[in-house]
């Protein structure tokens, strides 16, 4: 997993309270060379409301999604509707998918810098049906969740708490997050 998936998967078992399975590898043919593979990041259920959520996790810490809006989306909402990624989570025995809300997880300057654009992205993806969640408020609630938490479970969550012990002031501990 990469470190930005592994930071989702713990906002969603430890503050979204969801069952997840990360990293499954689905067939793609890639037209050149034959089969490739890809990989739906995390897959996840919410005991709660009953329903599955299908998580892609994009992370760039320098650059904005690139070429033109609805070419790039287009890719996105391509990869999250893939006949191969449909029978993949069918294999683990979901055969309903219109019950799996799909979510791309991106830092906000993936979008850009400009907020009429990140308002342009979010409506094209949420035309496709999906949910778009911004790593920042991601990382904010994991934060919140290691201030109240008693236990060190995790490595993120320690990390996180030594973040609050070291900058016991949140403007200065949430910086750029806010």
């Amino acid at each position: 997993m990469e470190p930005a998936e592994i930071i989702v998967k713990e906002w969603l078992q430890k503050v979204m309270k969801q069952f997840t399975m990360e990293n499954i590898l689905y067939p793609v043919n890639s037209g050149k060379s034959g089969s490739n593979y890809s990989d739906i990041d995390i897959f996840a259920f919410d005991a709660k409301d009953r329903k599955f959520y299908d998580y892609e996790v994009k992370w760039s810490s320098g650059h904005a999604i690139g070429a033109t809006p609805s070419q790039t989306v287009g890719n996105i909402v391509n990869r999250f509707y893939d006949d191969a990624r449909g029978e993949i989570i069918s294999e683990i025995g979901i055969s309903d998918s219109r019950n799996i809300q799909k979510v791309l997880v991106a830092p906000r300057l993936y979008f850009g810098t400009k907020e009429e654009t990140k308002k342009k992205y979010e409506q094209m993806f949420k035309e496709n049906k999906i949910e778009v969640k911004y790593f920042e408020d991601i990382i904010k609630e994991l934060m919140e969740y290691s201030e109240k938490s008693k236990k060190d479970d995790s490595i993120v969550v320690r990390l996180l708490r030594s973040i609050n012990y070291s900058y016991p002031d949140k403007s200065d501990r949430y910086g750029k997050i806010q």
